[in-house]
């Protein structure tokens, strides 16, 4: 692994919606077959190699988005699952573009198995009328 941090995903979102919108991500942990690593919920954790973590967090810049809590921080989380989404980040009115940076962390323990682990997490924006 490599501690210099990376953008993982970049997305620009506008719109002219008169309640703005809401940007949600949805998506199991990092899995290999039946194994998994797990997703930090609760409280944003800065990252701590040798110990089990997957999780994001977001930076904005332009137009009047935001990142939402707890994404909002230098440490990272993941709420969603493969059934509920987390929302990332919104606007509560018209915004001209706002650029969204996300940054993903996963870091594994000694006791995880070994394996090719993967996920497929989906961004969906939502106008909000």
């Amino acid at each position: 692994g490599s501690p210099t941090e990376t953008p993982a995903q970049t997305m620009s979102v506008e719109t002219n919606a008169l309640n703005g919108y809401t940007l949600n991500v949805q998506g199991a942990t990092l899995t290999s077959g039946p194994n998994t690593i797990a997703a930090i919920t609760g409280t944003p954790q800065a990252p701590n190699p040798g110990s089990e973590q997957f999780g994001l967090r977001g930076t904005v810049s332009g137009g009047s988005g935001t990142v939402s809590a707890p994404y909002n921080t230098a440490n990272y989380i993941y709420e969603g699952t493969s059934v509920a989404t987390s929302t990332v980040a919104g606007a509560t009115g018209p915004s001209a573009p706002s650029t969204f940076t996300l940054y993903y962390l996963a870091n594994i323990s000694a006791s995880v198995v070994l394996g090719d682990y993967t996920t497929m997490l989906t961004s969906t924006v939502v106008a909000n009328f």
